[in-house]
This record gives structure tokens, C-alpha cells and sequence, in this order.
């Protein structure tokens, strides 16, 4: 097993995985599911479900269990506990033991069986693809995308560090989130590949801006911001929102959902749209805006390039891989007149903005998802192939 042709079936393990009830949960791994597949590779998503969940949508929502088992998901149903802690006992734990054991279930009623079990995030998608990878003797691979490791906090550290001890190997949106991994997990370097997230570029491409403007109701001459993702304060909606404030020109489009409403008079639309409109949301823009705090690898900055926009975003090392000087201006996240000087800059130069347009459009091929999958399969090969032989060595007596 040298190269992606030596892999045949991959079994992904996610919390988050596109339902009918919820089809935007979980869609950027159904994205590169679907790229691994075209690669020739059978991809079984296995998307364990609480029973809460189960019941709510399917026995008490009437849908049809067909239904549920769409695109190959498979979908067993587990009894998942709160997440707290009462003393020594940790329902986290409980949850993730109960999650892990519905996982494997599932995998055993494949066949053929993968070749190895890919988990999306730390908790509890990689941890049920490690605990599952030493039951099944398979290779087990975790994609790490969480800024901050926020899926580990309720484990705890020490926990984290001992369930991922045998991990084969780590795919790692981000050079800073590598370094997390080996400073803070104590995940050897060499298991550890940078791979920052990918877009489908057949589908998010420049559309004409004054066609995109007039189809979905914006105005015409105006100067547009694009703000896609959660209306968190981690984001930096409310941010966005203080920093166009009385902008004599300046319109802004809001696509996501959250706690934080944006609203005021420069405000068009805020809004969750589908996720098949958001190319037509940032073709319709001048300038794509998010100041947020910590990132893995943001996919709506990758999606934004790829519709030729400048962007300004935050400085951090979140960003150093995806961004450079020549597409983006970027601010500290929580200086509101910062961003807001950069949103009059590029107002008020469209040269300079045609030419990060450009820069950004370019930029954005490294980022093409079918690369990034072939390179992720590529490295699996590698390192799965590489414990194989590690397996089979015999100890030196």
C-alpha cells in the first residue's frame, strides 16, 4: 500500500454528517467524502446517532429508515448521557464509551471492512476511529479541525493523550494546529500531516456580480460585504455589524445563524441560506469580512477565494496558510476601527481590490478539494502502509 490505488475502503466516524432533518450539519466532510470517492475509493460514512434523536425523527416523525440511510451513511443508534461531571464520575466518558460501541457495531456489519477508519475531529468521531482501530486491527487516522481542542476540554487532557497514544496518523488542517498537537497531545511530529481545508471549485466559482445582485434583491451600486459563518461573538459578527455602521455606500450580506441577530441600516439581508446559494451570496459581494478569534482552517475563507474575493480576516497562525499579503488584508480580530479602516480602503480603491480579487481567485487552486483529497488518501496509504510493517517486524532479541 504505497499510493492512494492501494486503498479500496475508507470508513468515515463523525457526530456531524448531513441528515434529512438537519442536511447543512456536518456538509463540508460530506464534501470531501464525496471527493474521496471519485477517486475510485468506497467511502462508508458511519454517523452514530443519539437515541433522542432517533426517536424524535424516526419513530416519532414517521420517516422511514430508507430515508435515514442516505448516500451510504450508516447510522446506528446509541444512548448518549449529559455531558457533566458528579465527583469521579465523568457522563462525557459515558457518552463517548456508548458512541464508540454503536460505531462498532456498525463497522462489523461491513463488508468488505475497510481498510482503515478515518475519524472526523477529536471527540468523539477520532476517538471511536482509535478505539475501534486496536478492536479491528485496523489503521486509525483523526482529522483535527477544532481551533482549540474545545471537543477535548470535557475529556480532560490526560485522557485525550492516552486514547490517541495509537493513533496511525493525523490530518491536521493547519500548521498551528500541528504544532497544538505535539505540544499539547504529545502526538509524535512525523505521524502528523498539514492538509488546510479544501473547496469544490466546480461549484464555487465568480458569478457575475450584477446578475447575483439582481437575482437575489441587493442593491446594484453599492459597495457589499459578505459575511459567512455563525453569529458568534468568536466570529466577529457583532464586530462586522459596529464596524460598517454609518459607512456612507457600504451594504453587507449576513449568511449563517446564531445567538447574535446582526442588524441595522446597512444590513440587507442575515440570514441561514442554502448552502448551494453561498457561491452566489460571495459572488454578489466586494469584499468578504471575518475577524474571528481562533479557526482551524476556515472553509469559509477557502469558499470566498474561491469566488475571487479579497478578504479581510484576523491576524493569527490559524491563517498563515491559507492567506497572504497579496489577497488579504488582516487586522487584529477584536479591533473594531482596524476593520473598519480596511473596509474603507478597499471601498475606496477598486484597483487594489481587482488585484486581490485576482491574487485571491489564483490562490485559491491550491486549495481545490479533489487535490486535498488525493493528497489526505496519499498520506493514509503511507502511514497505514508503514504500520503494517511495523507490525510485522519481529523484536530484536
Amino acid at each position: 500500500m504505497t499510493a492512494t490505488s492501494g486503498l479500496s475502503h475508507i470508513a468515515f466516524i463523525s457526530r456531524n454528517y448531513p441528515t434529512p432533518w438537519h442536511p447543512y450539519k456536518g456538509v463540508f466532510l460530506r464534501e470531501l467524502v464525496r471527493a474521496v470517492a471519485r477517486l475510485g475509493i468506497r467511502c462508508t460514512p458511519v454517523h452514530p446517532i443519539q437515541m433522542d434523536r432517533w426517536l424524535r425523527h424516526v419513530v416519532l416523525g414517521g420517516m422511514s429508515v430508507q430515508r435515514v440511510e442516505t448516500e451510504d451513511a450508516i447510522r446506528p443508534v446509541y444512548i448518549g448521557a449529559s455531558n457533566r461531571r458528579a465527583g469521579p464520575v465523568n457522563t462525557t466518558v459515558l457518552t463517548q464509551a456508548m458512541f464508540q460501541r454503536a460505531a462498532l457495531r456498525a463497522l462489523h456489519r461491513l463488508s468488505p471492512r475497510p481498510d482503515v477508519l478515518y475519524g472526523h475531529f477529536l471527540y468523539p468521531g477520532g476517538g471511536a476511529a482509535v478505539w475501534c482501530g486496536r478492536r479491528m486491527r485496523l489503521p486509525s487516522f483523526v482529522a483535527i479541525g477544532e481551533g482549540v481542542f474545545w471537543t477535548a476540554k470535557s475529556i480532560g487532557l490526560d485522557r485525550t493523550r492516552c486514547d490517541f497514544q495509537d493513533v496511525t496518523g493525523v490530518i491536521a488542517v493547519s500548521s498551528h494546529l500541528r504544532k497544538k498537537a505535539v505540544t499539547e497531545l504529545w502526538i509524535p511530529a512525523h505521524k502528523i500531516g498539514v492538509f488546510p481545508n479544501g473547496v469544490d471549485r466546480t461549484k464555487f466559482f465568480p458569478r457575475d456580480r450584477l446578475a447575483t445582485r439582481i437575482k437575489h434583491g441587493f442593491p446594484e451600486d453599492c459597495f457589499l460585504v459578505a459575511f459567512v459563518g455563525n453569529f458568534v461573538h468568536e466570529k466577529g459578527v457583532d464586530r462586522v455589524v459596529r464596524a460598517i455602521e454609518g459607512l456612507d455606500r457600504v451594504k453587507a450580506v449576513f449568511a449563517g445563524s446564531g445567538p447574535i441577530h446582526p442588524s441595522g441600516e446597512n444590513i440587507i439581508r442575515a440570514e441561514r441560506f442554502p448552502h448551494e446559494c453561498i457561491p452566489e451570496i460571495l459572488s454578489a459581494a466586494d469584499v468578504f469580512v471575518l475577524p474571528t478569534v481562533a479557526e482551524g482552517s476556515s472553509n469559509a475563507i477557502v469558499e470566498a477565494m474561491a469566488c475571487g474575493l479579497p478578504v479581510i480576516t484576523s491576524i493569527g497562525e490559524f491563517n498563515d496558510d491559507l492567506v497572504d499579503d497579496s489577497m488579504s488584508i488582516r487586522v487584529h480580530p477584536l479591533d473594531v476601527d482596524a476593520l473598519r479602516r480596511a473596509i474603507i480602503v478597499l471601498r475606496d480603491n477598486p484597483e487594489r481590490r481587482r488585484e486581490m480579487a485576482h491574487s485571491s481567485f489564483q490562490r485559491s487552486e491550491r486549495f481545490d478539494i479533489a487535490r486535498r483529497a488525493h493528497n489526505i488518501c496519499h498520506f493514509i496509504a503511507e502511514k497505514a502502509s508503514l504500520q503494517v510493517v511495523e507490525r510485522n517486524v519481529e523484536p530484536t532479541r
